[in-house]
This record gives structure tokens, sequence and C-alpha cells, in this order.
């Protein structure tokens, strides 16, 4: 049997570490992004820019905002030929919360 001075000591122990789990529970939960929720301008700036290095966005704007659906029209300048161009970019629900770009845009712009 445990002393008394011991038995608090080890209460005090799991309090303690109930207590972080429970905070790093509550952060993780906080923290996430919502399910299901399309995406944004930033997003799809964000993801024109990480594929295309080689291109400036002069205008991007949502055409198509649906329940499982949502396209961009971005209008775009290429920074080494000159040439502007238009792309049109579409996300789709897949019905798990996660938007993904369907049909894929081409891998070089013109």
């Amino acid at each position: 049997m445990l002393s008394s001075e011991r038995q608090i000591i080890l209460a005090r122990f799991v309090y303690i570490a109930f207590g972080i789990l429970l905070c790093a529970l509550a952060l993780d939960i906080l923290l996430a992004p919502p399910p299901g929720r399309p995406p944004e301008l930033e997003k799809a700036l964000d993801d024109f820019s990480g594929r295309y290095g080689d291109a400036v966005v002069n205008e991007i704007r949502i055409t198509r905002d649906e329940t499982n659906m949502r396209s961009f029209d971005i209008d775009y300048r290429n920074k080494v030929s000159g040439n502007v161009g238009k792309l049109d970019v579409h996300y789709v629900n897949r019905g798990d919360g996660k938007w993904e770009i369907d049909p894929e845009p081409p891998t070089q712009l013109p």
C-alpha cells in the first residue's frame, strides 16, 4: 500500500498528465481546418503560384459556386514570354470534406 504522501504525488501527476492531454486535444480540434469548406480565392491563388512560378496573376474570380464544386477563372501573364492567358480551375468536393482540383490543369502555361 502506498503512503498518503505518495498517493497525493501520484494523483497530482495523473491530473496534470490528463490536463495536458485534454489541452492538446482541444488545440488539435480548434486549430484543424473545418471539413468541407470550399477553397477561397487565396487557396486558388496559392495553388496557381505553386504550379506556375513563371506567371503572374492579373485577376482571379469565382465563376461557379455549388455545394460540391467551385470554379475559378484566372487571368495571368507569363513573366518569361509576356503572353497573357486565362485558365479555368475547378475544385471538386470528393464527399469526405476534401476539395481537389479536377480535372488537373496543364503542367505548363502557353
